[in-house]
This record gives structure tokens, C-alpha cells and sequence, in this order.
């Protein structure tokens, strides 16, 4: 028997297609038989696109060179900037619509940090540090990570001071 004040589930939904009847509300149940609180982080965007074929690369060296190699086919790196988001799938909705069910349970969006909401875009590469966000195509970078720290901070700890005004 366990027993903890919080539980955090960062989970890839996209694990999840193909079990269309998946039961999350089952899984938040369990949860709460041994939680007071229950935070649900929301998917990151996956990859698609020409960047999403550099990163899948073996390695960063393999990938920067790929870069590289369509930098000089395209004299510039648009395609970094215009990389298109992945909706968001229907096991994330899912669970989305179970956390909705418990008072004690938050689904924290993640999308919005990564994707423009204009244009749809993916933003791949971090704009203050030049680096990219993900490590490959569906798992962040320590730059990545940083985006969401805050968000965690905040559910947490309660810290507003690095929350941006989405």
C-alpha cells in the first residue's frame, strides 16, 4: 500500500493508438486511491517534417550534419521554423476528459508552449539560446525541458515568477 500527497504522469499518448477504449478514468481512479492530488501533463508535439528526418539521425553529430547538408541545398533554414504540429490525438482528448471528472485531478497543457498558435508551427529550436527543443523527434532536449519547468514550478510549488501570459 502506498500513499503520496502527488502524483505526476507525464505519459506519450501516442502509446496509447490503438486502444481507442483505453480506460484513463480507471487509471486516475487508482491514482487517487493513493494520491490527494494528480497532475496529467499533456503530450508534446511530435516531429514531421524535413527537421524531424535530421533529428532521427543516430546521434547529434549526424544530425547537425544533415542540417548542414539542407542548409547549403536551401541557402537558409526555413524549414526550421516551418515545421507542421501533429494534432492533438485522440488518447490525450481521452484524458483530457478523465482529469475533467476528478477535482483533484489537472491536465496541464503542453502544446501551447511548443506550437505556434497562428501558424501551426512547431518551434524547434529555442529562440534565446539558438538550440534546438527536442532530442529527437518526440522527446525533449534539456532546452525542452526547460519550457515546461515553469509549469511544473507553478502546480507544485506554487512559484509564479517565470509563468509566461499564454
Amino acid at each position: 500500500q502506498w500513499n503520496v500527497s502527488t502524483v505526476i504522469l507525464f505519459e506519450r499518448y501516442h502509446n496509447f493508438l490503438g486502444l481507442h477504449e483505453y480506460d484513463f478514468e480507471k487509471d486516475i481512479k487508482i491514482m487517487l486511491q493513493h494520491a490527494k492530488r494528480v497532475y496529467v501533463f499533456g503530450d508534446t508535439p511530435t516531429l514531421n517534417g524535413t527537421y524531424a528526418a535530421c533529428v532521427k539521425r543516430i546521434g547529434p553529430a549526424a544530425a547537425k550534419k544533415c542540417i548542414y547538408q539542407l542548409y547549403n541545398r536551401n541557402k537558409n533554414l526555413d524549414f526550421l521554423t516551418k515545421i507542421p504540429s501533429d494534432s492533438e490525438g485522440n488518447p490525450e482528448k481521452a484524458m483530457r476528459a478523465a482529469a475533467a471528472l476528478y477535482d483533484e485531478v489537472d491536465f496541464l497543457e503542453t502544446r501551447n508552449y511548443f506550437v505556434d498558435s497562428e501558424t501551426n508551427f512547431i518551434s524547434a529550436i529555442d529562440p534565446f539560446s539558438g538550440m534546438p527543443v527536442y532530442y529527437d523527434t518526440d522527446h525533449l532536449s534539456t532546452k525542452g525541458a526547460f519550457r515546461i519547468e515553469q509549469l511544473l514550478r507553478h502546480h507544485l510549488f506554487g512559484d509564479e515568477s517565470c509563468m509566461p501570459e499564454l
